[in-house]
């Protein structure tokens, strides 16, 4: 997907270009763009299916055009400001020939840009196999390292539009929840940091996040009764969050409403009942 990419796209398309295991099609979805986009994409319009979105319609929308397009087994995303390195489809795809059960693969990614990091994953875990309950309390797959197998994807019933800045976590969640997963141990991708792809929107991606470590109970209910204890603390804090951030906004009755929930949770009670006095 793309949105006002011009400045990007042909380096994250030249690195696509550049795989050692060529990508069957590359689909690029341009999602409302006002830029100079098409004359970016000129030298690349040979080599590409190039779809359209006449008016933003957001990135979870853009990725489900490009797999509805998509014909190929396996589905790699690739953010517009993003890239891979050369050997990334090559060393995924060897990873899970023959083996049925593998409907999601992830690697390692090095971050540039404004701030240098060799390793996004260095202290998160790297799970393989059934990876739900593990992906629940970290995030630790990046859209532009995965590989996911379409049929998996489409049985999911592809992103969701309704989350801000946790619709691939959702995505990944589902997957997990009935596929296994696979890592490769290598940094096969780059996550280019710019002012553009920070999130504008604290409280807003917080409360996506909220509404779906709730909702990840519908999707493997054993799992997540299992991992109940770390999810409760993690809803607790995301929640305390809100209502912090609400407060110091001035925004009394949302954060009254936020610091409410985290008080139901026991071990957070007694700050959030600290923060609903000061929030009357």
């Amino acid at each position: 997907p793309v949105h006002n990419g011009a400045e990007y796209i042909p380096a994250a398309l030249r690195s696509v270009l550049a795989q050692t295991q060529p990508a069957q099609e590359i689909i690029v979805v341009d999602d409302g763009s006002r830029d100079n986009l098409d004359q970016a994409l000129q030298p690349f319009l040979s080599q590409i299916i190039f779809l359209r979105h006449p008016q933003a319609l957001g990135v979870s929308a853009a990725r489900n055009t490009a797999i509805a397009a998509a014909t190929g087994e396996w589905l790699a995303f690739l953010d517009h400001d993003d890239e891979w390195l050369p050997h990334k489809t090559e060393r995924q795809l060897r990873a899970v020939a023959g083996r049925p059960e593998i409907g999601l693969v992830y690697s390692d990614m090095e971050v540039f840009g404004e701030t240098n990091k060799p390793s996004r994953l260095k202290d998160l875990p790297t799970p393989r196999g059934w990876v739900f309950k593990e992906l629940l309390l970290h995030n630790f797959i990046t859209p532009s390292t995965a590989l996911a197998r379409r049929a998996a994807v489409l049985e999911v019933g592809g992103f969701n539009n309704d989350f801000y800045n946790v619709q691939d976590r959702d995505l990944f969640l589902r997957l997990a929840a009935r596929w296994q997963a696979e890592y490769v141990p290598e940094t096969l991708a780059r996550y280019r940091l710019h002012p553009g792809n920070f999130s504008k929107n604290r409280p807003s991606a917080l409360r996506c996040l909220f509404l779906l470590l709730e909702k990840a109970n519908e999707f493997s209910p054993a799992d997540y009764q299992e991992m109940w204890p770390q999810v409760r603390h993690n809803l607790a804090e995301i929640s305390f969050e809100l209502g912090r951030l609400n407060l110091a906004e001035g925004k009394l009755d949302v954060a009254r409403e936020w610091l409410r929930r985290s008080a139901r949770y026991p071990d957070h009670r007694g700050r959030a009942l600290a923060y609903l006095a000061a929030a009357r």
